[in-house]
């Protein structure tokens, strides 16, 4: 196993663990210029706030995702550091492979997942 894949591994596991994270992982990939808010994002993603706030700390903590100012108006934007943007395409590939339809109770959930899938050609 070299190193890239060792990378994509332990992203897909950290990322596997919550389906907020999978989903803003989707979310902000397909809209890499989306910035916004918690309560703006839980909109877009249609999760609970709380939800998403978590996961958008461990996502920072990940280095997918940056936090731009502080309290409630604090913004989130799709910023992978140079290492993670090496591996993310493959991370997202896999994480629409392997979850495929347990997105359904999502708005588009599905709909998402098997565009992104067909546009992937994977």
């Amino acid at each position: 196993m070299n190193l890239k894949d060792n990378r994509v591994r332990l992203l897909l596991n950290s990322i596997n663990n919550s389906l907020a994270q999978m989903i803003l992982v989707f979310f902000f990939y397909r809209n890499p210029g989306a910035i916004d808010t918690v309560e703006g994002l839980a909109r877009w993603v249609g999760i609970n706030p709380q939800e998403v706030k978590l996961a958008l700390i461990e996502l920072q903590q990940m280095g997918i995702v940056q936090k731009i100012g502080e309290g409630l108006s604090a913004v989130y934007c799709y910023q992978p550091d140079d290492l993670i943007r090496g591996v993310l395409d493959e991370v997202v590939i896999q994480l629409a492979r392997e979850q495929e339809g347990i997105l359904g109770p999502w708005p588009g959930g599905d709909v998402f997942c098997n565009s992104f899938l067909q546009e992937s050609k994977v």
